[in-house]
């Protein structure tokens, strides 16, 4: 299974503050129980502005899938070929996700909790101006000569318009300082791709997270 990750929660709990202390701007938060594929998926043909996702995104190679799927993780064994095989390889792991994760049965007519990039690439976010993955390793994938298969190209399949993402495995703590910090630029009316540059060299400028290994994982799709 997957852990917990106790900085996410703290994330989103000041992100929402800086969106509510702003006029006119509708905000709502899915934690815990309400955090489920159920409650993303019913934002299909929704008009959302800004989707902020921090939890635990994952990313196979077709040889470590095939590994998985021997361990018994049935979540990769979806009959799909060419970019549908690559698409179902990346995604997301949401509330409930343990249960088919540990091998545990699911009830009747409720999802399994691991959110593809191939079932985000099924819906209609053409009004999505922002999707914010703080997630580890969101901007991997297939490459190939049409570009990266991967979470990124099921949410621009989705109609996404910009998408931040990691590159690599990230540090909560870390990532949660990044983030308060993105949207603090952001919402002062500073251009998405600064706010990301400020928010890194914020991060950069705090003992004990010099490294870039803390501050350099995240990048802008624009």
């Amino acid at each position: 299974g997957v852990s917990y990750l106790p900085g996410t929660r703290q994330e989103v709990e000041e992100i929402q503050e800086h969106l509510s202390s702003l006029k006119d701007i509708n905000v709502s938060m899915f934690t815990d129980k309400f955090g489920v594929e159920e409650s993303f998926k019913s934002l299909d043909g929704k008009t959302v502005d800004i989707l902020h996702i921090a939890t635990h995104g994952y990313y196979f190679t077709d040889s470590i899938a095939k590994i998985q799927l021997k361990k018994g993780n049935d979540y990769l064994n979806v009959q799909q070929t060419g970019d549908g095989s690559m698409l179902v390889r990346s995604g997301l792991f949401l509330s409930g996700a343990n249960r088919v994760l540990k091998g545990k049965s699911i009830p009747q007519n409720t999802e399994d909790g691991v959110l593809t990039a191939l079932e985000i690439s099924d819906m209609n976010l053409d009004s999505l101006n922002l999707v914010v993955l703080s997630t580890c390793s969101s901007g991997l994938g297939d490459i190939t000569s049409e570009g990266v298969f991967g979470l990124q190209r099921g949410f621009k399949m989705a109609g996404a318009k910009t998408i931040l993402m990691s590159l690599w495995e990230v540090k909560d703590d870390a990532t949660k300082m990044l983030m308060v910090e993105f949207y603090k630029n952001y919402l002062k009316g500073i251009s998405k791709v600064e706010s990301l540059k400020k928010a890194q060299e914020y991060v950069k400028s705090q003992p004990g997270f010099e490294d870039p290994y803390y501050w350099a994982p995240f990048v802008m799709l624009d």
